[in-house]
């Protein structure tokens, strides 16, 4: 089907959040032409994964169960800690497939992964900001659940570290209560994170700069009780 062929249903409806409630609802989200020529051409591939539909705009395509639970993620994400995490904009719907993608904000920049050879500096910046992200999702209730290099962008404008593609199913598998689960994946984030330091190489007399710069004590001791700075493992 040609694009002008098109309706706004088959192309798929934005569900934007109601900030604070949560409630999701139908309506449209402005869109540019251009993004809506782009919507249209990914969505009519079918494929998983992520894409760029503009210089502001990301488009996340998976099965409806994962979309919508990643969807929710990063709003519970977004709520917690602003700063660091990119903007879920509405998820796009399809009266044939249910909601099938979420469109979320776009940072123009580097993964964090590419971070590992530049100046101690600038290694010590990112570590910074990522420390006091997670530690702000934490100290609010919220978890990421895939912390990576390549799940966090610095943004080239603002140099700031904004994470994205959550995935909080670790531990869903096992009969677990909602307190459980919650330890199972700051657990898990905390670890991520005490990997990811020790890959910037910034675990010498330089690390104390960079978690005296965060706030969030109670996260920067679990830091410190993780094999990987205990047992330098």
């Amino acid at each position: 089907m040609a694009l002008s062929e098109r309706s706004a249903t088959d192309i798929g409806k934005f569900v934007p959040i109601l900030r604070g409630s949560h409630v999701m609802v139908h309506q449209e989200v402005g869109l540019t032409n251009v993004e809506r020529k782009n919507l249209a051409s990914m969505w009519g591939t079918g494929e998983r994964g992520f894409g760029q539909i503009s210089p502001r705009l990301h488009l996340k395509m998976d099965d409806t169960e994962i979309v919508m639970r990643e969807f929710a993620d990063l709003v519970r994400m977004y709520d917690a800690a602003p700063r660091h995490v990119t903007e879920p904009v509405g998820m796009v719907y399809s009266t044939v497939h249910g909601f099938r993608g979420y469109i979320s904000e776009y940072v123009p920049g580097r993964h964090i992964a590419n971070v590992k050879n530049t100046p101690i500096d600038e290694r010590r910046n990112v570590a910074e900001q990522l420390v006091n992200a997670v530690g702000m999702l934490h100290s609010k209730g919220a978890t990421h659940g895939d912390i990576s290099g390549h799940n966090a962008r610095v943004c080239r404008h603002t140099k700031t570290l904004k994470l994205f593609d959550p995935d909080t199913q670790v531990g869903a598998s096992y009969q677990l209560s909602m307190k459980e689960r919650l330890k199972v994946l700051i657990d898990c984030d905390v670890r991520a994170v005490s990997r990811f330091l020790r890959e910037l190489k910034i675990l010498d007399g330089s690390l104390e700069r960079v978690l005296e710069a965060c706030t969030n004590r109670r996260f920067i001791r679990m830091l410190y009780e993780t094999p990987y700075f205990r047992d330098g493992k």
